[in-house]
């Protein structure tokens, strides 16, 4: 999702980087010893909850305010999102240290089931009381983070 959000957000950076020199930060022999390594394992329940409609995600990183709120080529503060073109699926990627957000682009006056995804242990928990509905602009203001640290976010429209 997005750059290079889960990556480098759960510890591999040092594997895409190519850093392999003994000089290097983080020599990827090591970064594969990270805990953090261990969870990559949880990116395909996120991509994969809704199944193979996955590939028609389409990157909107643009619905998310704010969504660059870290450094450059940093790991934290940035924020990162996919929707479908019917707008009744749409994930999300929040970085540590990610403000308070705004989501658009949804449908007016709809209700969706909010999820929070913890990419560290791969369980779900409701966000706010489970389910958020969209003002006339087709906008929500997003429930704070549950904790520090990274979070995946799930919207999919009520029935």
């Amino acid at each position: 999702m997005g750059r290079v959000a889960w990556h480098t957000s759960l510890g591999a950076g040092g594997i895409c980087s190519g850093e392999v020199e003994d000089g290097s930060t983080n020599q990827m022999w090591k970064v594969f010893q990270w805990p953090s390594a261990g969870q990559m394992r949880y990116l395909k329940m996120f991509i994969l909850s809704e199944g193979r409609r996955y590939q028609d995600l389409t990157p909107r990183t643009d619905l998310i305010s704010p969504n660059r709120d870290g450094k450059a080529n940093g790991a934290t503060g940035w924020a990162y999102g996919s929707c479908m073109p019917e707008k009744d699926l749409f994930l999300a990627y929040f970085e540590n240290n990610c403000p308070p957000a705004r989501l658009s682009g949804l449908l007016p006056d709809t209700k969706y089931r909010a999820q929070w995804f913890d990419p560290r242990t791969g369980q779900w928990s409701p966000a706010g009381d489970g389910v958020l509905k969209a003002n006339q602009s087709g906008s929500i203001q997003l429930p704070d983070l549950p904790s520090a640290g990274d979070w995946g976010l799930k919207l999919t429209r009520s029935k």
